[in-house]
């Protein structure tokens, strides 16, 4: 971990770099279209990237990766939390083995505080 001054400290992870990447991704236009501050080379490797996958890695990554949802950038705190933020094979093996219910725990309360205790995810009116 990196020193950057009294209170802060940087440290390189290649799973948050993947998440970011992903997003990035799937939300070439709408980031060019806000004129974001890039290298032409790196646009071009994204939009280059994008056009390779297939329908449905694209639509599997518009979903976890929208500009508006964003679901897989919400597993940042929880990965955080259990220390699965270092390299991709443990992260992978993680979210495997992870129950269902903290990953939509994740997904409800990024960014937000929490809601009241779910009892029972599989339960949709609850939800």
């Amino acid at each position: 971990m990196g020193n950057v001054s009294d209170n802060y400290y940087i440290e390189q992870s290649d799973v948050f770099e993947l998440l970011a990447l992903k997003f990035r991704l799937n939300n070439y236009e709408y980031i060019q279209s806000e004129k974001h501050r890039t290298k032409e080379s790196f646009n071009q490797f994204i939009q280059d990237s994008f056009s390779l996958l297939s329908n449905e890695t694209k639509k599997e990554l518009d979903c976890f990766f929208h500009q508006d949802s964003f679901f897989g950038l919400t597993l940042v705190q929880l990965l955080y939390q259990h220390n699965q933020w270092y390299d991709i094979a443990p992260f992978l093996n993680f979210l495997e083995q992870l129950e269902f219910e903290e990953i939509v725990s994740a997904f409800l309360t990024s960014g937000y505080s929490s809601p009241e205790r779910i009892e029972d995810y599989r339960n949709e009116k609850e939800v």
